[in-house]
């Protein structure tokens, strides 16, 4: 799940390595984490869009 950081926490986001998570910064974290931050008031959901790899094959090909 994307996330922007609101306050600088450490994380495990694959569970064993640590790696601090920056303070207005964008990471892609497992759900759980991620949920856990939101509910906490940690991070805030990014929603900014992002369309899939796929589709953007699809959207070229189509152009040509």
């Amino acid at each position: 799940m994307k996330i922007r950081m609101r306050a600088t926490k450490i994380c495990y986001p694959d569970g064993i390595h640590e790696k601090e998570c920056l303070q207005g910064k964008k990471y892609d974290l497992p759900e759980s984490i991620a949920r856990s931050w939101l509910n906490q008031g940690f991070a805030e959901e990014d929603k900014t869009l992002n369309i899939p790899k796929e589709t953007k094959k699809k959207q070229k090909n189509r152009k040509k």
